[in-house]
Parts: C-alpha cells; sequence; structure tokens
C-alpha cells in the first residue's frame, strides 16, 4: 500500500529522506505539495497523507490523538538541527 505524500513548500524535505532511507525510490516526487507549513499540518489532520514534521510542530495532534508516529525514534532527518519524524492521522 503507498501513503500519499504531504509537502511543506516543496518536496525537500522528503527528497531528504528518501535520499537517507530509500535512496532507489523516486516517490519523493509525489504527493500534494502546500505553501505553507500550516496548510501541510492541516491537510496531514484531515488524512491526505504522511506528513514530515517535528513533535513541536504536531504536540497538539499527538496530544489529541489526531496524528501518530509512524516512524521508531531512529528513523529521523536532521535538517538544520531540527529533527523530523512522520506523522499520520489516527484512524483507528
Amino acid at each position: 500500500m503507498q501513503v500519499p505524500l504531504v509537502h511543506d513548500n516543496s518536496r525537500a524535505v522528503w527528497k531528504q529522506w528518501f535520499i537517507k532511507y530509500l535512496p532507489n525510490s523516486n516517490s519523493w516526487m509525489h504527493g500534494y505539495v502546500y505553501s505553507d507549513l500550516s496548510l501541510a499540518l492541516e491537510a496531514a489532520l484531515d488524512g491526505e497523507g504522511l506528513f514530515l514534521a517535528d513533535d513541536i510542530i504536531c504536540k497538539q495532534g499527538i496530544e489529541s490523538g489526531a496524528l501518530v508516529k509512524v516512524s521508531s525514534p531512529i528513523h529521523h532527518l536532521s535538517n538544520n538541527q531540527m529533527t523530523f519524524l512522520l506523522y499520520v492521522v489516527n484512524r483507528l
């Protein structure tokens, strides 16, 4: 099953993740691109796909149970001293 990706501003962050963890995949080229972070977060909350973000950005969604981490602690990407984790809407 392929889950759509949610991008904020560009595909750059997902591209970096795929280069590091799935270098033979071009899946980062797909998915929705939103003009800013808040729109991308809202898209993830609406169930539009998988989102890369940090705990601070997703705190409210995590605490409410609307978002869940789908990566283990070792699967993260450091970019400008910010740790990104994968989040998806909790549909259970």
